[in-house]
């Protein structure tokens, strides 16, 4: 009874393994048809991706001789008025950061602006700025004294602090602060990539979340502190010869001396904290940094999209612009509300 169970159930299981070939068999030959034109197709695609990005590249560079970037008009109209507005508060800190010994520069697409239009890059919207990190530490130990719930607010986000204007249901998202680090030593791609994997995987787990700077649970933390140290600088001391580095965001890093000692730019009419080698800076993070991009737009867009909801921040867009830096650095220091 045992013996027959067995030998039936293994010409029972050799005949569905037979069933099993034959309908992948079919399936196989069924298919091919369809899977070579969809091959095709993507191979098809793929050629003309190519090719379009060849002309898209082609074009860029006849509109970069013709038409130079550099004299590309300024934004208009409600973009105008967001990237005065945001001007406004980095002017206020401006103030504030010298006032207070902090070093910062501007940083990525504000430094580009600066060295490319003397100002915003015409289709942009944001500010970004760098310090180092015993100044950003230092920034937060001031801002964390004052009163957080006057208009102008520091928010921590993802490892970056945003300076915003809060007015009731008006929220200008102005400024975004950047903490670089000082690295142990020289680095190449390959240890540098490594170390970013390392970064997303202790860093990003733990820190990329959105909470005001006062509640912050991770920042300042022994652990924080434990993977800065152990995991990134190795426990080595940074060295003034090494990197210069951030973590947050789009992973750059200088050389030491392209970013100090700082030297000054116009932007928006008013000399600023730069890297003292933009050319080496610029390349670094956007190429060739003097061609027309594939993508134009705005970066953040929050006051826009804030404008279309409500009406009414049209008009408190104005009224804010009517409000001079000095009043706005009263806000900041706490002096004023």
């Amino acid at each position: 009874m045992g013996a027959g169970y067995k030998k039936a159930a293994g010409k029972g299981g050799t005949r569905r393994f037979a069933v099993k070939r034959i309908v992948k068999a079919l399936l196989k030959r069924l298919l091919r048809p369809v899977l070579s034109r969809y091959h095709l197709i993507l191979d098809k695609c793929d050629e003309s991706r190519g090719k379009l990005d060849t002309y898209s590249t082609a074009i860029l560079g006849v509109l970069s001789v013709s038409n130079p970037i550099t004299e590309c008009p300024p934004a208009h109209g409600t973009l105008r008025k967001i990237q005065l507005a945001k001007t406004k508060v980095l002017f206020a800190l401006d103030r504030f950061f010298k006032e207070q010994g902090l070093r910062y520069w501007l940083h990525g697409g504000t430094h580009l602006g600066a060295a490319r239009h003397g100002g915003f890059i015409p289709w942009d919207d944001d500010i970004d700025i760098g310090m180092m990190r015993e100044d950003f530490d230092r920034f937060i130990k001031i801002v964390s004294a004052m009163p957080q719930d006057g208009k102008i607010q520091y928010h921590w986000w993802g490892g970056i602090i945003n300076v915003k204007y809060i007015e009731n249901d008006f929220v200008l998202n102005a400024v975004d602060v950047f903490p670089f680090y000082q690295y142990y030593t020289r680095t190449d791609i390959v240890n540098w990539t490594r170390l970013k994997q390392r970064i997303e995987k202790e860093i990003h787990l733990n820190f990329n979340q959105p909470f005001p700077l006062l509640n912050s649970q991770y920042h300042g933390t022994p652990h924080e502190i434990k993977i800065m140290r152990e995991v990134i600088m190795g426990g080595k001391n940074p060295a003034e010869e090494g990197d210069v580095f951030k973590v947050t965001g789009k992973y750059d890093i200088f050389r030491y001396e392209w970013i100090f000692p700082l030297s000054t730019m116009s932007f928006e009419g008013r000399q600023l904290a730069v890297p003292n080698n933009a050319d080496k800076t610029l390349e670094s993070q956007f190429g060739d940094f003097m061609m027309y991009p594939p993508d134009m737009y705005t970066h953040h867009g929050s006051i826009s999209d804030g404008l279309k909801n409500n009406w009414r921040n049209y008009e408190n867009l104005d009224r804010f612009l009517s409000v001079d830096s000095s009043a706005l650095y009263e806000l900041m220091i706490g002096t004023k509300k």
